[in-house]
């Protein structure tokens, strides 16, 4: 009887082993991100001479010690779909999303208010869409430095936030998002990621304001 349970264990061993490679093997043909190559994967994720281990293949899901992906894991906080509610120039947002559209429309205030009260911000965007021919004419050039002090705002607003962005250390900030490669780095990970760069800027501030801070409690 001994023999014929350590026989069954073995089969069931190797059947579970073989389904689970066809699996991964049916994932890895799917995965559109497998058509990039490794090679240049390893040189848009890390700098100059210094490449460090990453996954080299399929959809980056974790952080590195050079890079924090914020757009669906532990920093997911910093994306502008993170329910975090804002309170922005008297009025409160339930997200930076909706922050972000409502300036886009200055000189449509229904707009705005539809934006404001949209039910996720996932709605706010579709708004936003829908009347991308009513945006105020000086949207491209104002965006960026408008993102920038939504971020701020929203850093300074909620302290896991702030504390979450700071845990990041000097690691790149990268919006993991495959939509967009402007605000993110995009499907082929060459994308501007402007949305990174601005968190790196805020962190880069937050790190000057709590010195001071510090440096004021010594004196």
């Amino acid at each position: 009887m001994n023999q014929l349970a350590i026989k069954a264990a073995e089969e069931i061993e190797r059947t579970l082993f073989m389904a689970e490679s066809e699996y991964h093997h049916k994932i890895m043909k799917s995965e559109s991100y497998f058509r990039e190559d490794t090679a240049e994967i390893i040189d848009r994720v890390c700098c100059g001479s210094q490449k460090e281990a990453v996954q080299e293949v399929g959809p980056l899901t974790l952080d590195t010690s050079k890079d924090v992906f914020f757009y669906e894991q532990e920093f997911y906080g910093l994306s502008n779909f993170s329910a975090f509610r804002m309170y922005w120039k008297g009025l409160d947002f339930d997200t930076s999303e909706a922050v972000y559209h409502w300036e886009k429309f200055s000189h449509e205030p229904q707009v705005q208010d539809a934006i404001r009260l949209a039910r996720s911000a996932h709605e706010a965007f579709k708004i936003a869409e829908r009347h991308k021919v009513s945006q105020r004419p000086d949207w491209e050039d104002v965006r960026v430095e408008i993102m920038q002090e939504i971020l701020l705002a929203k850093a300074n607003q909620h302290e896991y936030v702030r504390r979450k962005l700071l845990e990041t250390g000097d690691r790149h900030l990268i919006e993991n998002s495959w939509r967009d490669s402007f605000w993110g780095w995009g499907e082929d990970r060459h994308g501007l990621n402007m949305l990174g760069q601005l968190w790196r800027r805020v962190r880069s501030e937050l790190r000057v304001a709590l010195a001071r801070v510090t440096e004021g409690e010594k004196k």
